[in-house]
């Protein structure tokens, strides 16, 4: 029996909100959950970003209360399979709580996750742009804006051409 390559049977991960530059604000958003992961391996892809960091993030980040990030680097593709820790983020404790989290780099560049529900919600596995490509919400504007018109002072009233009234 041939076992299927994880790097070509994935689902993808691609919500906005698991971006490790989506803050979480509790006043107006319900923290998400990833209690619906049941060991599948995943790929972050589109607003979500590339990869898993692997750096701290703070809590309230990736559209939860406790993000999780990957605790250790990324393999390369020679490595195969590899394990590395998943830690969430909580109460100002970078891994407060941990899992282990199957990690595959895949030959197209990209890798493969395969992600286990967490014990308790609100934790949410992270992803971030790690790849040199233009990102809505970091794109500066450098060109700017100049009025070629006449110079008009705030809450003047202008009148007709030449000063006269009507």
């Amino acid at each position: 029996m041939k076992v299927l390559d994880p790097c070509s049977a994935y689902l993808t991960l691609n919500e906005p909100w698991r971006n490790t530059e989506h803050h979480f604000n509790s006043s107006y958003d319900q923290p998400e959950c990833d209690s619906a992961f049941d060991g599948e391996w995943y790929r972050f892809t589109g607003m979500a970003g590339d990869a898993m960091p692997t750096f701290c993030i703070p809590e309230n980040h990736c559209g939860t209360h406790a993000p999780i990030w990957l605790n250790g680097s990324h393999p390369q593709e020679s490595d195969g399979i590899v394990q590395r820790q998943g830690c969430a983020t909580f109460n100002g404790n970078c891994c407060l709580w941990n899992t282990t989290i199957d990690v595959k780099a895949c030959p197209e560049g990209y890798y493969i996750y395969r992600l286990t529900r967490p014990s308790v919600c609100y934790h949410v596995y992270c992803g971030r742009l790690t790849r040199d490509r233009p990102s809505i919400n970091h794109q500066k504007f450098t060109t700017p804006i100049t009025w070629s018109g006449p110079a008009v002072e705030a809450n003047k009233q202008l009148g007709p051409p030449g000063g006269g009234s009507h």
